[in-house]
């Protein structure tokens, strides 16, 4: 009796003295604010609760709002569950990362990414597994670093987006490299103008010869060499 009446008086209480949820503090969407209340008719202890939806299934599901933002939460239980195998890769805590800085707005980075438009495609931001197996299929190593920008760049995509298309694995070197990208020009050994380029990596890239050959095409643009695959190249 004294357990009901206290489950009755607290569930009197719900939704009271509470601000309404804020839809960007979350990356799942919310469908319902239900306010302070129980998780379930067979407990008493209360907290805040919304329904969301599931962003792989797109089912609705009942969750503790403050666990939902604090973890970053993505998905139903039975979602989650799915993916745990995945928990303890290297990977996710690689996925977790670019998802957060691409929709968690109180991220302290979040306006380098998500705040001028970074994201991610739907396949990679719905599911930590397709975002594992291609990063293993197409060349990740634990040494190397995951890179939108080279690609989207190739391809004229902006804002960028990570995706199966614009995703490339590159050394800490150059990473550095593309941070602090010059725009380089390309000419014929006759002197004749033929194209300009955003970075090293993206000439060589263009040429058809790998991103290694970005370092022959440097020192042409530092002038420590005077051609590389048969042309001239110059920083602008």
């Amino acid at each position: 009796m004294l357990q009901s009446h206290i489950k009755t008086q607290r569930n009197k209480k719900k939704n009271t003295r509470t601000k309404p949820l804020n839809q960007e503090e979350f990356t799942m969407k919310i469908i319902e604010d239900l306010g302070i209340t129980t998780a379930n008719e067979n407990t008493i202890a209360t907290a805040r609760y919304a329904i969301f939806e599931c962003t792989v299934c797109n089912k609705h599901f009942k969750a503790r709002a403050t666990g939902a933002t604090a973890r970053r939460q993505t998905s139903c239980q039975e979602c989650t569950k799915s993916e745990s195998q995945n928990y303890k890769h290297p990977l996710y805590a690689i996925w977790n990362g670019i998802k957060q800085r691409c929709y968690a707005p109180k991220r302290k980075d979040y306006h380098k990414y998500g705040g001028i438009g970074v994201t991610m495609s739907d396949e990679f931001k719905n599911s930590v597994d397709t975002f594992i197996e291609f990063c293993l299929t197409n060349g990740w190593k634990p040494e190397l670093i995951i890179d939108k920008d080279i690609k989207c760049r190739e391809l004229g995509i902006s804002p960028t987006i990570y995706s199966r298309e614009t995703l490339s694995f590159i050394t800490v070197q150059e990473n550095a490299e593309e941070a602090n990208a010059k725009i380089v020009l390309q000419y014929s050994l006759n002197n004749e103008f033929i194209a300009e380029y955003v970075s090293t990596v993206v000439a060589a890239v263009s040429i058809g010869k790998s991103r290694n050959a970005r370092s022959s095409i440097a020192n042409c643009c530092r002038e420590t060499a005077h051609t590389a695959f048969g042309f001239k190249w110059k920083y602008k």
